[in-house]
Protein backbone atom coordinates (compact mmCIF):
# COMPACT_ATOMS: atom_id res chain seq x y z
CA UNK A 1 0.00 0.00 0.00
CA UNK A 2 1.10 3.76 -0.73
CA UNK A 3 0.05 7.12 0.42
CA UNK A 4 0.51 10.31 0.36
CA UNK A 5 0.45 13.24 3.29
CA UNK A 6 -1.39 16.75 2.52
CA UNK A 7 -0.93 19.67 4.46
CA UNK A 8 -2.11 23.28 4.84
CA UNK A 9 -0.81 26.02 6.40
CA UNK A 10 -3.25 27.62 9.25
CA UNK A 11 -2.87 29.60 12.04
CA UNK A 12 -3.38 27.19 14.91
CA UNK A 13 0.12 25.89 15.93
CA UNK A 14 1.73 29.13 15.92
CA UNK A 15 -0.89 30.80 17.88
CA UNK A 16 -0.45 27.87 20.51
CA UNK A 17 2.98 27.55 19.96
CA UNK A 18 3.72 31.67 20.95
CA UNK A 19 0.39 33.42 21.82
CA UNK A 20 2.48 36.16 22.80
CA UNK A 21 3.55 36.87 19.37
CA UNK A 22 -0.21 36.95 17.97
CA UNK A 23 0.79 40.23 15.68
CA UNK A 24 3.65 38.57 13.88
CA UNK A 25 1.89 35.23 13.18
CA UNK A 26 -0.76 37.37 11.66
CA UNK A 27 1.64 39.36 9.35
CA UNK A 28 2.16 35.78 8.27
CA UNK A 29 -1.27 35.09 7.63
CA UNK A 30 -0.68 34.96 3.55
CA UNK A 31 1.12 32.11 3.78
CA UNK A 32 -1.72 30.10 5.48
CA UNK A 33 -4.39 28.55 2.82
CA UNK A 34 -8.00 26.13 3.49
CA UNK A 35 -7.59 22.28 3.51
CA UNK A 36 -10.67 21.96 2.05
CA UNK A 37 -9.32 22.92 -1.28
CA UNK A 38 -6.77 20.05 -0.89
CA UNK A 39 -10.05 17.70 -0.07
CA UNK A 40 -10.65 17.01 -4.22
CA UNK A 41 -7.00 15.49 -4.25
CA UNK A 42 -7.36 13.71 -1.55
CA UNK A 43 -10.11 11.77 -3.30
CA UNK A 44 -8.19 11.24 -6.27
CA UNK A 45 -6.10 9.81 -4.64
CA UNK A 46 -7.86 7.12 -3.13
CA UNK A 47 -9.63 6.65 -5.92
CA UNK A 48 -6.59 5.16 -7.10
CA UNK A 49 -6.11 2.98 -4.12
CA UNK A 50 -3.44 5.35 -2.25
CA UNK A 51 -4.39 6.34 1.23
CA UNK A 52 -4.20 9.92 2.48
CA UNK A 53 -2.68 10.93 5.86
CA UNK A 54 -3.68 14.92 6.67
CA UNK A 55 -0.51 15.88 8.74
CA UNK A 56 -0.26 18.76 11.01
CA UNK A 57 1.18 19.49 14.63
CA UNK A 58 -1.95 21.72 15.63
CA UNK A 59 -4.86 22.62 13.09
CA UNK A 60 -7.71 24.65 13.02
CA UNK A 61 -10.68 22.02 12.45
CA UNK A 62 -10.63 18.49 12.09
CA UNK A 63 -11.46 16.95 8.52
CA UNK A 64 -14.79 15.04 10.08
CA UNK A 65 -16.01 19.54 10.27
CA UNK A 66 -15.81 20.36 7.30
CA UNK A 67 -19.13 19.16 5.54
CA UNK A 68 -17.34 16.56 3.16
CA UNK A 69 -19.58 13.30 4.37
CA UNK A 70 -17.35 11.42 1.01
CA UNK A 71 -14.37 12.73 3.29
CA UNK A 72 -15.24 11.89 6.60
CA UNK A 73 -16.63 8.10 5.67
CA UNK A 74 -13.71 7.51 3.38
CA UNK A 75 -11.49 5.59 5.70
CA UNK A 76 -8.34 5.82 2.98
CA UNK A 77 -7.95 9.22 4.31
CA UNK A 78 -6.95 9.41 7.56
CA UNK A 79 -6.87 12.73 9.96
CA UNK A 80 -4.06 11.80 11.41
CA UNK A 81 -3.41 15.70 12.32
CA UNK A 82 -6.41 15.68 15.11
CA UNK A 83 -6.30 11.91 16.30
CA UNK A 84 -2.90 10.71 16.74
CA UNK A 85 0.03 12.49 15.77
CA UNK A 86 3.34 12.10 17.60
CA UNK A 87 6.90 13.61 16.35
CA UNK A 88 8.52 10.40 15.32
CA UNK A 89 5.54 9.57 13.30
CA UNK A 90 5.49 13.19 11.57
CA UNK A 91 9.14 12.18 10.42
CA UNK A 92 8.30 8.81 9.30
CA UNK A 93 5.47 9.41 7.73
CA UNK A 94 6.91 12.61 5.90
CA UNK A 95 9.95 10.47 4.56
CA UNK A 96 8.05 7.45 3.73
CA UNK A 97 5.33 8.85 1.43
CA UNK A 98 4.49 8.14 -2.55
CA UNK A 99 4.50 12.07 -2.45
CA UNK A 100 4.09 15.43 0.00
CA UNK A 101 1.19 17.48 -1.18
CA UNK A 102 1.31 21.05 0.52
CA UNK A 103 2.31 24.17 0.45
CA UNK A 104 5.08 26.55 1.94
CA UNK A 105 4.60 25.38 5.36
CA UNK A 106 8.18 23.51 6.50
CA UNK A 107 6.92 20.12 6.79
CA UNK A 108 7.63 19.51 3.38
CA UNK A 109 11.16 19.89 3.67
CA UNK A 110 10.97 17.01 5.84
CA UNK A 111 9.90 14.69 2.97
CA UNK A 112 12.98 16.75 0.56
CA UNK A 113 15.41 15.69 3.10
CA UNK A 114 14.36 11.86 2.70
CA UNK A 115 14.36 11.93 -0.71
CA UNK A 116 10.12 12.37 -1.43
CA UNK A 117 8.53 14.19 -3.94
CA UNK A 118 6.62 17.40 -3.24
CA UNK A 119 3.69 18.90 -4.61
CA UNK A 120 3.07 22.80 -3.25
CA UNK A 121 0.13 25.27 -4.03
CA UNK A 122 -0.06 28.25 -2.77
CA UNK A 123 3.75 29.06 -3.39
CA UNK A 124 5.36 32.02 -1.67
CA UNK A 125 7.72 33.55 -0.33
CA UNK A 126 8.98 32.79 -3.82
CA UNK A 127 12.90 32.54 -2.53
CA UNK A 128 11.86 29.50 -0.61
CA UNK A 129 11.02 26.93 -3.49
CA UNK A 130 11.29 22.93 -3.21
CA UNK A 131 14.72 21.73 -3.64
CA UNK A 132 14.52 18.72 -6.46
CA UNK A 133 13.84 18.01 -9.51
CA UNK A 134 10.81 15.84 -9.02
CA UNK A 135 9.34 18.36 -6.70
CA UNK A 136 6.20 20.49 -8.35
CA UNK A 137 4.69 23.58 -7.62
CA UNK A 138 2.21 26.29 -7.88
CA UNK A 139 3.22 30.03 -7.09
CA UNK A 140 0.30 31.79 -5.09
CA UNK A 141 -0.79 35.17 -6.98
CA UNK A 142 -1.22 38.14 -6.48
CA UNK A 143 -4.57 40.35 -7.48
CA UNK A 144 -4.76 44.31 -7.98
CA UNK A 145 -7.74 45.41 -5.34
CA UNK A 146 -8.88 48.04 -7.94
CA UNK A 147 -8.60 46.53 -11.38
CA UNK A 148 -8.74 42.52 -10.41
CA UNK A 149 -5.85 41.90 -12.42
CA UNK A 150 -3.30 38.75 -11.72
CA UNK A 151 0.10 40.74 -11.34
CA UNK A 152 3.54 39.48 -13.34
CA UNK A 153 5.88 38.38 -11.35
CA UNK A 154 8.23 40.90 -12.99
CA UNK A 155 6.32 43.84 -11.17
CA UNK A 156 6.51 42.55 -7.87
CA UNK A 157 10.08 41.80 -8.17
CA UNK A 158 10.39 46.00 -8.65
CA UNK A 159 8.39 46.58 -5.97
CA UNK A 160 10.66 44.64 -3.57
CA UNK A 161 8.56 41.52 -2.88
CA UNK A 162 11.60 39.03 -3.79
CA UNK A 163 13.84 41.09 -0.65
CA UNK A 164 14.17 38.21 1.38
CA UNK A 165 12.90 39.90 4.72
CA UNK A 166 9.98 41.93 3.19
CA UNK A 167 8.66 39.22 1.27
CA UNK A 168 7.60 37.38 4.55
CA UNK A 169 5.54 40.91 5.77
CA UNK A 170 1.53 40.77 4.81
CA UNK A 171 2.04 44.66 5.42
CA UNK A 172 3.93 44.86 1.87
CA UNK A 173 0.83 43.97 -0.03
CA UNK A 174 -1.32 45.63 1.54
CA UNK A 175 0.66 48.83 1.54
CA UNK A 176 0.38 48.32 -2.70
CA UNK A 177 -3.44 47.34 -2.09
CA UNK A 178 -3.42 43.90 -3.20
CA UNK A 179 -4.56 40.59 -2.10
CA UNK A 180 -3.54 36.67 -2.37
CA UNK A 181 -5.22 34.51 -4.81
CA UNK A 182 -5.98 31.42 -3.11
CA UNK A 183 -5.49 28.15 -5.62
CA UNK A 184 -8.80 26.39 -5.30
CA UNK A 185 -9.57 22.46 -5.32
CA UNK A 186 -9.38 22.53 -9.03
CA UNK A 187 -5.33 24.17 -9.51
CA UNK A 188 -4.94 21.04 -6.31
CA UNK A 189 -6.40 18.63 -7.99
CA UNK A 190 -4.82 18.85 -11.76
CA UNK A 191 -1.44 19.47 -9.45
CA UNK A 192 -1.80 16.23 -7.80
CA UNK A 193 -2.65 14.89 -11.09
CA UNK A 194 0.32 15.92 -12.50
CA UNK A 195 2.06 14.49 -9.29
CA UNK A 196 1.12 10.53 -10.01
CA UNK A 197 1.46 11.42 -14.07
CA UNK A 198 5.33 12.26 -13.68
CA UNK A 199 5.88 9.77 -10.92
CA UNK A 200 4.23 6.45 -13.18
CA UNK A 201 6.41 7.91 -16.17
CA UNK A 202 3.94 9.85 -18.11
CA UNK A 203 4.05 12.38 -21.12
CA UNK A 204 7.58 13.53 -21.74
CA UNK A 205 6.16 16.59 -23.10
CA UNK A 206 4.79 18.48 -19.88
CA UNK A 207 7.83 17.84 -17.69
CA UNK A 208 9.65 19.53 -20.36
CA UNK A 209 7.22 22.39 -20.56
CA UNK A 210 7.49 22.32 -16.95
CA UNK A 211 11.39 22.69 -16.66
CA UNK A 212 11.73 25.32 -19.01
CA UNK A 213 9.24 27.24 -17.21
CA UNK A 214 11.42 26.54 -14.08
CA UNK A 215 14.79 27.48 -15.90
CA UNK A 216 13.30 31.02 -17.28
CA UNK A 217 11.64 31.73 -13.60
CA UNK A 218 15.40 30.62 -12.33
CA UNK A 219 17.70 33.09 -14.51
CA UNK A 220 14.61 36.24 -14.31
CA UNK A 221 14.13 36.22 -10.64
CA UNK A 222 17.23 34.80 -9.52
CA UNK A 223 15.57 31.63 -8.09
CA UNK A 224 17.29 28.52 -6.94
CA UNK A 225 15.10 26.14 -7.57
CA UNK A 226 15.21 22.50 -9.21
CA UNK A 227 11.03 21.90 -9.26
CA UNK A 228 9.06 21.83 -12.08
CA UNK A 229 6.66 24.74 -12.32
CA UNK A 230 3.06 23.97 -13.46
CA UNK A 231 1.93 24.94 -16.48
CA UNK A 232 -0.39 27.71 -14.50
CA UNK A 233 2.73 29.93 -14.19
CA UNK A 234 3.08 30.36 -17.84
CA UNK A 235 0.47 33.48 -17.68
CA UNK A 236 2.96 35.21 -15.28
Amino acid sequence: DWFVCIHARDNAYKAAWRPEDKAVWLSREFRNCRIENYLDAAKYITSLGGYVVRMGHTVEKPLAELGRDDVAGDARIIDYATTCRSDFMDIYLSAHCRFFLGNNSGLFVVSSIFDRPVALANFFPIGMMPFHEFDYLIPKFLRDTKTGAILPYWRLQTEGFFAFYEMFETSLHQSHGYEWVEHDSEDILNLAKDMVSRLEGGSSSTRDKGKAIAAYFKEKYQVVTEALIQDKLIQQ
